[in-house]
């Protein structure tokens, strides 16, 4: 497996990411670090917790070299056991806690990992997983604890959303992690850089990132518990200390339905203590993305990004009422080209799969996009999403969002299933709907929806299963319509 490493020194020179935020707490112990509900975590308690779980870890048998999964429920407690395994010289990869038994099997090969180390009961008495308490001491002897300055150890691994296939995984060096987080607290002077409202599940990279960059800068995370209600989300985004947020659109969605039930027409956005809401975790537009700007924050901004690459393109100011459908402009330093299915080279306007270059390393993240004569990225669907029948072609995007529309439908998901013949493939509808209004939709699709596109079957779930970045996991879906085909109306 090669390891992703940096080229630059400064690794060696400035240290760790945990040696910089000791600086931090030895400056102010005191100072607000982690703020849940009426909680608040210090500077100086966070590291206590670090020592009382990196001393359970050395007692585990945990030593230099290993790789530890961590799958918690409480996302405060998965972050002081990456600093506990750090300093131990021991690598962590932080997973799902709702990980199969098939990925338990795939990190094991992929990764390395020795041993998975979870809160949750379900999992921790599975093979190969233990329990990591929940009680563990406090220890005061924070003095004690040091960082190797190993700038080819690992202490992070890249991975793929998983909502397709099995995860990706590439290890990433001390240096590399190091940079890339100097890199982010470097940002234009127009950036803000403060205290973080932060909800998702810290096996999603973009919020592990989140995290490490307020632990550099020495910064606040305002976080809810892993299940939380709009009520306590308003609530963390609403704290007086309070500056950025960074939510997926399914999040945003939620919360503008929670706002528009307090008050439909406010005079002002909810949030304006917020210098900075950013969507991550796919792109929010349209008429969703007006009503964000509208209810929650006018300084909402929207991002395309994927796990491999970060964010790679952004839409925010003036660009959102003139092209609310776009993804965004594309960064600096970063390119975006199309290809056709045989991998040639379109024309820039000419929708095709996506092919992202970035810092040197070139992706094809599996997306359907083009760039406008205005230099803005449209994402028009994912690659293996095109069906065609009776030569009439439409993507799985165009069926969900007509699902969408529906007044009972909160959310939809199409993909391919394997037909009973050898080639054929059938289109499944995963709907977010009360289960009991499945007879109802699938009338309403036939009488809607030519019989060329509509799907074949459909099942409506009270909530779609979601991964850690809250995208839906078509792996998931995939395996239920194997598995359960009772529950799926034939349209």
């Amino acid at each position: 497996m090669t390891v992703i490493q940096s080229n630059s020194d400064s690794m060696k020179q400035a240290g760790s990411i945990g040696t910089v935020f000791m600086a931090h707490v030895l400056a102010d112990p005191d100072a607000p670090f982690f703020i849940q509900g009426d909680t608040q975590i210090s500077r100086g308690d966070f590291l206590r917790q670090v020592v009382g779980v990196r001393a359970f870890f050395s007692a585990q048998g945990i030593a230099a070299g290993a790789v530890v999964g961590l799958a918690n429920t409480d996302q405060i407690r998965s972050f002081a056991a990456m600093f506990a395994l750090w300093s131990l010289g021991a690598a962590p990869l932080v997973l799902d806690y709702r990980i199969s038994q098939a990925e338990r099997q795939h990190v094991a090969q992929a990764a390395g990992v020795s041993a998975i180390f979870s809160d949750f009961k379900g999992l921790s008495a599975q093979s190969g997983c233990h329990s990591l308490p929940r009680d563990l001491p406090l220890s005061d002897d924070i003095m004690a604890l040091t960082f190797p300055s190993d700038p080819d150890a690992i202490v992070d691994f890249r991975q793929s959303s998983g909502t397709t296939a099995l995860p990706k995984l590439q290890p990433i060096s001390a240096q590399t992690l190091f940079d890339m987080t100097e890199k982010r607290c470097d940002p234009p002077s127009h950036v803000t850089q403060g205290n973080i409202v932060s909800c998702l599940n810290l096996a999603f990279a973009g919020t592990r990132y989140l995290w490490f960059r307020n632990a550099y800068l020495g910064r606040a995370i305002i976080s809810v518990p892993l299940f939380f209600t709009p009520a306590q989300l308003d609530t963390a985004m609403r704290h007086p200390l309070a500056e950025e947020a960074t939510l997926p659109p399914v999040i945003m969605k939620r919360l503008v339905e929670y706002v528009d039930a307090l008050d439909g027409q406010p005079a002002h956005p909810r949030y304006p203590n917020l210098s900075k809401l950013q969507s991550i975790g796919g792109p929010l537009t349209g008429q969703m993305l007006l009503d964000v700007q509208r209810l929650l924050s006018d300084r909402i901004s929207t991002t395309y990004s994927f796990s491999e690459a970060g964010v790679v393109s952004r839409l925010y100011g003036d660009d959102i009422a003139r092209n609310p459908t776009a993804a965004g402009r594309v960064l600096s330093g970063v390119t975006v080209a199309t290809e056709d299915q045989d991998g040639e080279p379109l024309p820039a306007h000419m929708p095709g799969s996506l092919v992202v270059t970035k810092d040197g390393e070139t992706f094809r993240p599996g997306d359907h996009g083009y760039l406008s004569d205005e230099g803005l990225l449209y994402i028009t669907g994912r690659s293996a999403e095109r069906f065609c029948r009776n030569s009439v072609t439409f993507t799985a995007s165009d069926v969900a969002e007509r699902i969408r529309s529906l007044d009972t439908v909160t959310d939809c998901c199409v993909f391919a299933a394997p037909g009973q013949l050898d080639g054929e493939d059938i289109v499944v509808a995963a709907i977010e709907s009360d289960p009991a209004n499945q007879v109802d939709i699938a009338s309403t699709l036939r009488s809607l929806m030519l019989a060329e596109i509509r799907p074949d079957h459909i099942r409506c779930y009270p909530a779609l299963p979601r991964g850690s970045a809250m995208k839906v996991s078509i792996q998931d879906l995939k395996q239920h319509h194997l598995q359960e085909p009772e529950k799926y109306h034939d349209l």
